[in-house]
């Protein structure tokens, strides 16, 4: 599975909720993909094909925080 050192870069990614390191967020798996880095056979625009975004750990709401 795709995990954070596969975003090159470690740039913000379209579906990220916070900036990194923001206090209560983490890498959770990206909704949109559910963690396949891809949709139809094309890398997933949310997360840049990483399956992964940051955002509050169980937390199902896809509008950015803050």
């Amino acid at each position: 599975m795709p995990g954070p050192s596969d975003d090159p870069g470690g740039e913000r990614r379209p579906g990220d909720r916070a900036l990194p390191g923001t206090p209560g967020t983490e890498e959770v798996v990206c909704p949109e993909c559910e963690g396949k880095g891809e949709l139809m056979g094309r890398p997933c625009l949310a997360c840049n094909g990483t399956g992964m975004v940051i955002g509050s750990p169980g937390r199902d709401d896809p509008r950015p925080m803050g």
